[in-house]
C-alpha cells in the first residue's frame, strides 16, 4: 500500500512539473538594460492552462522568496506551444536593481535572480566606497567679540519674553 500511495504521489509530481515551465533565461548574472528588448526564454509546458497560457503574464519582482513584491509588467508569453522563447521590452522607467522573472502560471515559475541597469545608470557593483574623510581645516581662534554678541543676542531675547509675559 505505502509503494502505491509513493508512486500516486511520484506521478502527480512529474505529470505537475511536466506542466510548468523554467526561465532558461535571464540567466543568473545577466545584465539587462531599462527600455531595451531583452532575450525571454523558457523550457517547459504549461499546456494544462488552455487560454491562460497563451496569455501567461510575466513579471519583473524583487525581494527575499518568502516576501516577492511586484515591480512591473514585463509582457506576455504563450507557453502552450512549441514556442520558448520571445523579446520583450523592459520599461524605460525602471530602477536599476536585482530582479527576477514570475511568469503566472501554474505553478508559478520564477527565472533565476538577474541585474536590470535602469533609466539612472548602471546598478552599483561591489560594496559602496567609502565615504569622504572630513577636510582639515584649521582651527580659527574665538574671539572674544563673537562671544559678547552671542550673549548680547541672548540678553535681548529674554528681555523680549519677560516683557511679552508681563503683558
Amino acid at each position: 500500500m505505502k509503494f502505491t500511495t509513493a508512486i500516486a504521489v511520484a506521478a502527480v509530481a512529474a505529470v505537475a512539473n511536466a506542466q510548468s515551465i523554467q526561465f532558461s533565461s535571464p540567466t543568473k548574472g545577466s545584465v539587462w538594460t531599462a527600455g531595451k528588448s531583452e532575450y525571454v526564454a523558457w523550457s517547459g509546458n504549461c499546456a494544462n492552462l488552455g487560454a491562460v497560457g497563451k496569455n501567461a503574464t510575466v513579471n519583473i519582482v524583487f525581494g527575499p522568496a518568502e516576501s516577492v513584491q511586484f515591480k512591473a509588467v514585463l509582457g506576455k508569453i504563450d507557453c502552450t506551444g512549441p514556442v520558448v522563447s520571445t523579446y520583450l521590452t523592459v520599461p524605460a522607467d525602471i530602477e536599476s536593481g536585482t530582479y527576477s522573472l514570475k511568469a503566472d502560471t501554474q505553478p508559478v515559475s520564477y527565472s533565476p535572480a538577474f541585474t536590470i541597469n535602469g533609466a539612472a545608470g548602471p546598478a552599483p557593483s561591489g560594496p559602496a566606497p567609502p565615504a569622504p574623510a572630513p577636510s582639515k581645516t584649521p582651527d580659527t581662534p574665538k574671539s572674544a567679540g563673537n562671544s559678547l554678541t552671542a550673549s548680547s543676542a541672548m540678553l535681548a531675547v529674554a528681555g523680549v519674553v519677560a516683557a511679552a509675559l508681563t503683558l
